[in-house]
């Protein structure tokens, strides 16, 4: 059983909170929450001033994905296409994907990330439904149809080898695995 709207929100808004506790206790300034529209549009979560980049950057969190087969912070999804047939997070503005295991953090340049994907699944026409395999991409099931979404799973480990990646160990495991269970005890 997938979990439903309200709680992909619920988990995702919950994923959001402890890296926006997290961002707050690091030396950045104006940590802002982006408003509703821009997250949904512009795939934008947070905003910071850089000290380093001298100007606004922009995040965007992905909560982590647990995928029957596979260990628990081995993967998570990418979306090309979103529902609406619009660019999805991969496409979006922010300057990094702030991706979340059950352990740590890995933060990198979303444009690399996506040059990545792009590569992993260079030519391929989407599946309908998810195979669960990495770097295949496919459409998402919905109601006995098919999504305009596309989407793929890729490897959290792949990624930290990107030049960008930057992996920060983070001791939120037992409070992250817990709200998993809660919120997605339906599964």
């Amino acid at each position: 059983m997938s979990k439903s709207k309200a709680e992909s929100i619920t988990w995702g808004g919950f994923v959001e909170k402890v890296v926006c506790e997290y961002l707050n206790t690091c030396d950045l300034e104006d940590v802002k929450k982006t408003p509703a529209e821009v997250d949904m549009k512009e795939h934008i979560d947070y905003t910071f001033l850089s000290k380093k980049l001298q100007r606004y950057v922009g995040i965007d969190v992905k909560a982590p994905t647990v995928v029957k087969g596979f260990e628990e912070n081995d993967v998570n999804y990418a979306t090309f296409v979103n529902n609406y047939g619009e660019p999805g997070w991969l496409y979006g503005k922010s300057d990094f994907a702030f991706l979340v295991t059950f352990d740590e953090f890995v933060i990198v340049e979303l444009s690399e990330l996506r040059t990545f994907l792009e590569e992993k699944t260079n030519g391929q026409v989407p599946v309908n439904g998810n195979p669960k395999r990495l770097y295949t991409k496919f459409h998402c099931s919905f109601n006995g149809g098919y999504r305009k979404s596309v989407s793929t799973l890729f490897k959290i480990d792949d990624v930290k080898k990107l030049p960008s990646a930057r992996v920060i160990k983070h001791k939120m495991g037992d409070t992250l695995r817990e709200a998993f269970k809660k919120i997605n005890k339906n599964i």
